[in-house]
């Protein structure tokens, strides 16, 4: 999944084998992508990424998460900022979320 901002920059998340979820950037103007991160926390198996923009350029990633509660978590970026923050878990009666949709507000 690949979204981009007013800028013209690209993020892209994705899951690999392991559950692991991963995220890299393209800034506007740059010839390739940057670093490649993981998002989920280590030991933490994810799945169904999803992956949205606010028009102010901050950026939404949500997955489902099968360490043995299965909620639903989020990382939020700043505009601007090259680190991800992971905010509390969304599900917290953790009953079993299925596939995922994000979207933002303007």
């Amino acid at each position: 999944k690949i979204v981009a901002d007013s800028d013209g920059n690209l993020t892209a998340v994705w899951h690999v084998d392991g559950g692991i979820i991963r995220t890299s950037t393209r800034l506007a103007g740059d010839p390739g992508w940057g670093p490649i991160e993981q998002l989920n926390p280590i030991g933490d198996t994810a799945n169904n990424e999803v992956l949205a923009t606010a028009p102010d350029g901050t950026l939404l990633a949500a997955w489902t998460s099968y360490d043995g509660d299965n909620a639903i978590r989020v990382s939020r970026r700043a505009a601007g900022s090259p680190s991800w923050t992971l905010m509390p878990d969304i599900d917290e009666n953790h009953d079993g979320p299925g596939r995922l949709k994000l979207g933002v507000n303007a």
